[in-house]
């Protein structure tokens, strides 16, 4: 499956610049592959320094890192069985100047392998630039890999099993509403600490009446830029250049093979299936 990215990088009034990572959720399945399992791999010099772990993790410090250079990802598996990750973008500046993550995506399989008494590894595996989740139990394994595509904007997931399984796909935000920055938070926009003025966090959108897709983004409203220029004496640069930050967006799009809408943040297979 292939998702595009369509992105308009002109700054101004009456222009969006975009940063957006797209999310294609996939089932799929290759029964042969299955039942092949890791023995049919070849072994290759650099499978020696894959990562592997056995069971699931707590919470993000226990994630394994993923990317293509613009993209990156936190992906683990939690104790319930859910795969989820963090989605950050080398562009996503917010109205502050802080470089924000994007958002939090959850999947979830039914049924859950772990909770069928499955033994469970999850895996970096180097030369592909992956992260592989296997749930074994018996003979039956259950296989989940995310990967961000090396040559586009788009971070993939794949589900396979010889069994029949539904998945679940959400979005999940926290910038759900207008608030001011305090504490501990001030750290990501350390050049506003001691500003005389509230630094507000605006929140996030997600789009209402999409079909089988989930579509959310951040749009800046206001800008530090032409602040932060007078405080560094340079007014002259005002009206010269275009505002960095003014309107910037980045967000996503989240679809897959036989997922339909559930709810604006949430994606659910259409029946239970192999692929």
């Amino acid at each position: 499956m292939r998702v595009d990215l369509a992105q308009n990088r002109g700054m101004g009034d009456g222009m969006m610049p975009w940063a957006i990572c797209m999310i294609a959720c996939l089932v799929a399945v290759s029964e042969a592959a299955v039942a092949a399992g890791v023995a049919g791999r070849e072994v290759r010099p650099l499978d020696r320094y894959n990562v592997v772990w056995e069971g699931p993790s707590k919470d993000s410090p226990g994630s394994m890192p993923l990317g293509n250079g613009d993209i990156g990802l936190n992906v683990w598996v939690e104790e319930n069985g859910d795969l989820v990750f963090y989605i950050s973008k080398t562009d996503a500046w917010s109205e502050n100047c802080r470089l924000v993550k994007l958002g939090r995506v959850r999947v979830r399989v039914k049924p859950n392998p772990l909770t069928e008494g499955a033994v469970l590894f999850q895996t970096l595996r180097l030369l592909e630039g992956e992260v592989e989740v296997r749930a074994i139990r018996g003979d039956d394994t259950h296989e989940m890999r995310v990967w961000v595509d090396a040559n586009r904007p788009v971070i993939r997931v794949e589900a396979e099993s010889k069994r029949r399984f539904a998945m679940e796909a959400a979005v999940e935000l926290w910038r759900t509403e207008a608030r001011e920055l305090q504490g501990a938070e001030m750290f990501s926009a350390y050049g506003l600490n001691g500003a005389p003025y509230p630094v507000i966090c605006h929140p996030d959108t997600v789009v209402e009446g999409q079909r089988d897709r989930v579509v959310w983004y951040h749009r800046n409203p206001t800008s530090i830029w032409q602040d932060t220029l007078r405080r560094q004496g340079m007014e002259s640069w005002i009206g010269r250049e275009a505002d960095p930050l003014l309107h910037r967006t980045f967000g996503g799009m989240m679809k897959g093979q036989g997922l339909v809408s559930v709810s604006a943040k949430v994606l659910r297979s259409g029946r239970p299936a192999t692929r």
